[in-house]
């Protein structure tokens, strides 16, 4: 909706073999009719998810609908390179506290070549939040910011810019000394928000440098979030990886929608030496 732009809804069928042990309550059953009956069933999905869309959005917005064959991970991570942002749903997380992505949105994840949103199944309620962002001073928070700064400005919502650090990730750095540890997030938060917020007057910035794990750090903050961005696959000025481990955590645990902005240079935002992108997302 604050894109403007066409809406693709994918739903995608992965190939089943049929033999004797086929469950079926009414007798043997052929691979055409299964197939043809996964493929009714598939149709029905995405015509009620276009429902829910309408109903969501500008009815004179564009929506189309695709049911694809193959395995999820593959077919979605593919999609990513024709896309200007992939949504993915992502149910309550049930499991242990360090526990994986599923497959499919760590696969996608992994592999994508635009920005990803997972959203919480429920969607989460707090619409006039702030937007908070990772920021570690490496391309991949850079693409972060970049995307924090265009959606607080369609949101008309106030950014939050976290640089977090811990003791353990300076403990071999001698130059580093916990004392000066602020004075080096502040820096880092300078430097890559100064031309930014040039570019967008009129959105608020709120810079916190705190020390403790970013992803515990961002998922506190996602409560009381319209949403939450994080970038991927970047190590920082000190070493820090902020996606892996980070943004994985974030997906997994966080209480708002999150985008994460892939490691590489998201396809058609940025300018020729992908250093300062320029209204990217428009």
């Amino acid at each position: 909706m604050l894109l403007g732009k066409p809406l693709t809804l994918v739903h995608v069928l992965e190939a089943v073999s049929v033999g004797p042990s086929t469950p079926r309550a009414l007798g043997p059953v052929t691979a055409a009719e299964l197939a043809l009956e996964r493929e009714t069933h598939a149709n029905r999905l995405l015509e009620d998810a276009k429902t829910v869309a309408q109903q969501q959005i500008c009815k004179d917005q564009h929506i189309h609908r695709r049911l694809l064959w193959g395995f999820p991970e593959a077919v979605l991570a593919q999609l990513t390179g024709r896309a200007d942002l992939v949504v993915l749903g992502h149910q309550k997380p049930t499991a242990p506290a360090g526990a994986l992505l599923n497959s499919t949105t760590a696969a996608v994840l992994q592999h994508a070549r635009c920005p990803v949103a997972v959203v919480r199944d429920p969607v989460p309620t707090a619409e006039h939040g702030a937007i908070p962002v990772g920021v570690d001073g490496s391309p991949a928070s850079e693409w972060a910011v970049a995307l924090a700064f265009d959606e607080a400005s369609r949101r008309s919502a106030t950014l939050t810019a976290l640089h977090a650090w811990t003791h353990s990730e300076v403990s071999g750095v001698p130059s580093l000394e916990e004392s000066n540890l602020q004075n080096v997030g502040a820096e880092i938060l300078a430097e890559r928000l100064a031309g930014w917020q040039e570019r967008y007057p009129d959105v608020p910035v709120h810079r916190i440098v705190v020390e403790g794990h970013p992803a515990r750090q961002l998922v506190e903050r996602s409560a009381l979030a319209q949403l939450t961005i994080v970038g991927s696959r970047g190590r920082g000025r000190i070493g820090r990886l902020i996606l892996g481990s980070v943004s994985s955590e974030v997906v997994r645990a966080a209480r708002s929608p999150v985008i994460v902005t892939p490691s590489i240079t998201p396809r058609g935002h940025w300018t020729a030496d992908n250093t300062v992108p320029s209204r990217p997302f428009r």
